[in-house]
């Protein structure tokens, strides 16, 4: 029986190198994106929001403008929903924040290498029930791709190896008309304030709590709980739909930082 694959398209600086063969290929392929993928123009069957209001209304304003009216829409808040179908759109799938796990939302256990629990028992198995959620939106989209029917996952532009787009310092590939670099600029902006803001946190948490431990961004001891990073949460989401009998997850990008965690994929390889 054919397995069936889905990729996820994320905005990282790796778009920058898929190829014109490649992009062709993956117009007849599932795919799935999220985040400011939209910024591509490329078309996909699903785009998935967990952002906030107004920077979901920015990926709709910019999915109509493409003329990507008939996508899918997997959509988490209320008013986002509200505003799709103001503009015309009428793909819309209810999703509902998580996180859906047990035991106060964190599967790992303290001091330990492996997480306490089963995947199987954290994900949802329709848009009924609340996606699995940990340390970003990238663990919530590979739960609602396993809903829609994946047995392969294969991630486009996950990077994490960098904090910004494909479309920083892009702006002239990228861009079609003055509105899309404003709306790139908006992205742009909002992200530097979001690190800003995470380093402030960081250095809060190192100055309150001395035994702070930190692995290459992955590991973090606060108050005796581990707070693990979305490297680590991606590659056990592998290692667990591969023992339920899956394909799995793969890295297309040998630059990523999951590309060490996870098996290498080409975008076209068979």
């Amino acid at each position: 029986m054919d397995k069936k694959i889905f990729y996820i398209m994320a905005p990282g600086k790796s778009i920058n190198n898929v190829t014109d063969e490649e992009w062709d290929f993956l117009k007849k392929e599932n795919t799935i994106s999220f985040s400011h993928f939209v910024f591509s123009n490329k078309p996909t069957n699903y785009h998935f929001s967990y952002e906030s209001l107004l920077t979901d209304k920015v990926h709709l304003d910019q999915l109509k403008k493409n003329g990507f009216i008939d996508i899918n829409l997997l959509l988490g808040i209320q008013e986002t929903r509200n505003y799709a179908k103001a503009k015309g759109f009428k793909n819309i799938t209810n999703i509902i924040k998580g996180p859906a796990m047990p035991f106060n939302g964190n599967p790992w256990r303290l001091d330990e290498a492996k997480p306490r629990v089963r995947f199987k028992r954290c994900r949802a198995y329709d848009f009924n029930r609340p996606l699995f959620r940990y340390r970003g939106s990238l663990s919530s989209v590979l739960n609602a791709t396993l809903i829609l029917g994946a047995d392969e996952i294969r991630l486009v532009g996950v990077d994490l190896n960098s904090q910004y787009y494909f479309f920083d310092g892009n702006e002239d590939k990228w861009a079609n008309d003055d509105i899309d670099k404003e709306r790139m600029a908006f992205i742009i902006n909002n992200q530097k304030n979001l690190i800003r803001r995470r380093f402030d946190s960081k250095t809060m948490v190192k100055e309150y709590n001395p035994k702070v431990t930190n692995d290459t961004d992955e590991l973090y001891n606060f108050h005796g709980i581990e707070i693990r990073g979305i490297s680590d949460t991606v590659q056990w989401i592998d290692e667990e739909l591969r023992a339920e009998g899956h394909n799995g997850i793969y890295i297309t990008n040998k630059e990523s930082k999951l590309y060490n965690r996870l098996q290498y994929k080409n975008i076209m390889d068979d």
